[in-house]
């Protein structure tokens, strides 16, 4: 056993188990109830993309555009053969590159979301159909849904892609089916935040989301959300910190699917390119709340835990009685 010093609280064995608690169970603690403080003591502002008055503005902008695929072999063998980037508008092997409509209210889904038809971007090398499986893809998206300056704290991301051309009707649906894939978030080149979806997570069931329209379905739908940690919220200000405005950003969105059973989180495409392939339709929203609020709740924390780190170590020493004695006189 560690002997315990003279005018000391406790020896270093005492001192170790500390620091350990200390480390494992009330740093994360603490830290996790000061985000969540955070974001109960401000009030939260959700922008879309685009950020338009209503879900169906008059006008259709541009809400995203294809930026990057790495094709690597999806492991289907015969059944799927692999994909390139393909531009049904302009019949050219390329990014789809026309300004994306956006989904027209008649068409009964859910009418408080705002949707972006992301066209069918991809199609086969070869005669069968094509996935995406194992395929890196990347999207930027228009940057009204994103804010700059000190004075914005992200503290959500939550976007949601749907294939609507796929119903499956709710006799013949397995709520049991899931995806498997990666997804992150850069800024201007850089990785802000992410996450790695498996099996039995929330976001990996692909088909319990009922989106309405007019015959009552589930769609495949895949889910990029995120609550941002402190140190996912300081990279999204670092890396956003030069940009005067909104379109100084380039932000971009990247996944990459594994598979899965039932309906996967790839992209389905044909030889020809045509409307039988799969349609992608891209919501986005982020939450900020105000920065000086987040702030003072992160750094006073962060100086509390300071503190108490401090005493820990001084009650493992000879100053902890002068210090005690001291504190006793005030």
């Amino acid at each position: 056993m560690g002997q315990k010093l003279s005018g000391s609280a406790y020896n270093d064995v005492v001192l170790s188990m500390l620091a350990l608690g200390y480390l494992i169970l009330l740093l994360p603690w603490v830290a996790t109830f000061a985000v969540q403080l955070a974001y109960s003591t401000s009030e939260p502002v959700t922008q879309d993309l685009p950020d338009a008055d209503g879900a169906y503005p008059g006008t259709p902008r541009g809400g995203i555009v294809w930026t990057e695929f790495q094709d690597n072999y999806n492991g289907f063998g015969l059944m799927y053969d692999e994909c390139e980037p393909w531009d049904t508008a302009t019949s050219t092997s390329n990014y789809p590159n026309y300004n994306y409509s956006m989904m027209v209210s008649t068409a009964g889904y859910d009418q408080n979301l705002t949707w972006r038809f992301a066209d069918q971007p991809f199609r086969s090398y070869g005669t069968m159909p094509c996935s995406t499986v194992n395929d890196e893809i990347g999207v930027r998206l228009t940057t009204d849904a994103f804010r700059v300056g000190p004075n914005n704290a992200m503290t959500k991301f939550n976007a949601t892609w749907v294939k609507w051309s796929n119903p499956t009707y709710y006799s013949n649906a397995n709520l049991s089916w899931y995806a498997e894939y990666d997804w992150w978030v850069e800024i201007n080149g850089e990785y802000v935040f992410g996450e790695s979806v498996r099996q039995n997570d929330a976001d990996s069931y692909t088909l319990i989301d009922d989106w309405g329209g007019s015959s009552p379905a589930y769609y495949p739908t895949i889910h990029f959300e995120h609550n941002l940690s402190v140190d996912d919220e300081n990279r999204v200000r670092l890396a956003s910190a030069y940009a005067t405005n909104s379109s100084g950003l380039n932000v971009t969105l990247h996944w990459e699917c594994y598979g899965g059973v039932g309906e996967y989180c790839d992209i389905i495409s044909n030889s020809a390119g045509n409307y039988n392939d799969d349609s992608l339709w891209l919501h986005v929203d982020v939450e900020y709340i105000g920065a000086e609020d987040y702030d003072l709740i992160i750094q006073g924390a962060a100086i509390i835990m300071g503190v108490l780190c401090l005493v820990i170590a001084i009650g493992s020493t000879p100053l902890w009685d002068p210090l005690k004695s001291r504190l006793g006189d005030m």
